[in-house]
């Protein structure tokens, strides 16, 4: 009998001191989580708790979730807390369940325990970070199951009036994410543009008689009708555009001071055609956009051949091709873009700009 009162003791005494190791380990691992070290924390729990089975101590299972969460092992840390809603409260949390998929509402459910809202609080931040990570992956289906979740397990919440801040930011997150997700997917569409330009062209008068050749001048300004088409999103936009330009130029000698010729036009009339791909960048979303483009140049003007002198000039260079790489700014108000080009057309002895408008459709 004495053998027997002295192994109930010492069972007891063991007991007593493996119980008070337990709690200094867990007291261990929860500075370690305070700290932010949660890996550390994470193989505290491990090496002393038997995490498996079904008779560990739910606090050591909640602190092993929280790490987890924090490690953003987002599907692990589901895993345990659903553990200890079935653990803790298995019949009130089939019978809530049961009740929100059947009514579609939250509201009768009764008070619940904030240590089950606490779960369920956990759930829909892990569910809707799960959304935002695995949004641009695009399984539809998946991403739906995370986002309605997330919206079962907050609005629980909400009703609950528990955790509201955390919770209203995890169902904002989903509008977020969907927000972003949109302003990266591309929209394609046609415009209609109007724009004013100048460049400074240049052709040659040829002497007939002799072959040389003295340089024309000329600034040539006018209205360029035209279109085109767009894909774009939010952050960058690709184009092919171009107008018609319906212009007029005076023309004359260059360094006339210096010339034996005297030659000088007016009005002569220019046709010129632009198309020709571009691509402009949208800094953080902005409406605001810097770009390049690199348009095809066709010019045509109506010069007349001259005779000076008693010497007969021919006008060489009426026609003209070229490329034109042009830097552009725009600014995006509803269906209308406002456009600034500047550059310098290939061949063509000076700049180029235009001033003008683009309507969506």
């Amino acid at each position: 009998m004495f053998k027997k009162i002295i192994l109930i003791l010492s069972f007891l005494l063991c007991s007593q001191v493996a119980l008070g190791q337990n709690k200094r380990y867990f007291k261990m691992a929860q500075r370690a989580y305070k700290k932010g070290e949660y890996k550390s924390s994470l193989s505290i729990l491990r090496k002393k708790y038997n995490i498996k089975s079904s008779k560990v101590n739910s606090a050591v299972l909640q602190l092993y979730a929280l790490n987890l969460e924090k490690l953003s092992r987002y599907e692990t840390a589901l895993k345990y807390y659903l553990r200890l809603m079935n653990k803790q409260y298995r019949k009130l949390n089939r019978k809530v369940m049961r009740k929100v998929a059947r009514t579609k509402s939250y509201d009768d459910l009764g008070e619940l325990p904030k240590k089950l809202l606490f779960y369920y609080s956990r759930t829909a931040i892990i569910f809707s970070r799960l959304y935002q990570r695995d949004i641009s992956k695009g399984n539809k289906r998946r991403l739906g199951f995370y986002k309605a979740k997330t919206k079962m397990f907050g609005e629980i919440c909400l009703e609950q009036e528990y955790a509201e801040d955390e919770v209203e930011e995890a169902i904002g997150r989903l509008d977020k994410v969907d927000q972003e997700i949109k302003k990266k997917v591309f929209r394609k569409s046609w415009l209609a543009s109007i724009e004013y330009v100048s460049w400074h062209d240049s052709v040659d008068l040829v002497s007939e008689s002799t072959g040389i050749a003295t340089e024309l001048i000329s600034t040539t300004e006018g209205w360029c009708l035209g279109g085109g088409w767009q894909k774009e999103n939010d952050f960058i936009e690709y184009n092919f555009k171009g107008c018609l330009a319906f212009a007029g130029a005076t023309i004359g000698v260059r360094n006339s001071g210096q010339s034996a010729i005297e030659y000088k036009q007016s009005g002569v009339f220019v046709l010129g055609l632009l198309a020709g791909p571009g691509v402009i960048w949208k800094p953080k979303g902005t409406p605001v956009g810097f770009g390049v483009s690199l348009p095809f140049v066709y010019r045509s003007g109506s010069y007349q051949d001259a005779t000076v002198a008693g010497e007969s000039f021919t006008i060489d260079g009426a026609t003209k091709i070229s490329l034109g790489p042009l830097i552009e700014s725009q600014w995006h108000y509803t269906k209308w873009d406002f456009v600034i080009k500047f550059g310098k057309l290939l061949n063509f002895p000076g700049s180029y700009w235009s001033l003008g408008m683009q309507y969506n459709f």
